[in-house]
């Protein structure tokens, strides 16, 4: 799978990316698609202080950090699904949900929620997801270490994460 998606998990609503050839950025700059997420108008105001591509990184986790917005990255066998939620059962439901219509029984469902400055990840297979109640918060340097382009990403988001703390976006 290599598709990507933008949920809005207390709605259900989503919009698939690649069938229209944007990235998630891009998406979140066209008023139907931000329309269609429930994105309201005093957040609309807020984006305009990013520079698109500039602030890139910036923008996606404003948007995850303000709104019940979760991103869907496909990778082929596994897929990355970032949010930022004080609370694990809207986005596991809309993440269980999704994974139903559109994950394969062997595809890989890396969960990461960046809240309260903390990023949690855990993964598991679909079928797992199903028989989980809440995600257990697993801390990234427990997580299994599979990857190094995996772990090399956890360590520059949690960078842009304390930069962006810093610079107070």
């Amino acid at each position: 799978m290599k598709e990507d998606w933008w949920v809005n998990y207390e709605t259900g609503r989503y919009i698939a990316l690649k069938c229209r050839g944007l990235d998630h950025e891009a998406a979140i700059w066209i008023p139907e698609n931000r329309k269609h997420l429930g994105i309201p108008q005093s957040v609309v105001q807020e984006i305009h202080r990013f520079q698109p591509r500039i602030n890139r990184d910036a923008l996606l986790l404003h948007l995850m950090n303000t709104l019940p917005l979760m991103r869907i990255r496909g990778h082929d066998s596994f897929v990355t699904i970032e949010f930022s939620s004080n609370e694990d059962c809207p986005p596991l439901d809309a993440i269980r949900k999704w994974a139903r219509k559109n994950a394969g029984p062997g595809t890989v469902l890396n969960i990461v929620n960046f809240s309260s400055g903390h990023i949690r990840a855990i993964s598991v297979l679909p079928h797992q997801l199903e028989e989980m109640g809440v995600v257990q918060p697993v801390c990234t340097d427990d997580w299994h270490r599979g990857s190094s382009t995996r772990q090399k990403g956890r360590r520059q988001w949690r960078r842009k994460a304390n930069r962006m703390e810093v610079a107070g976006i």
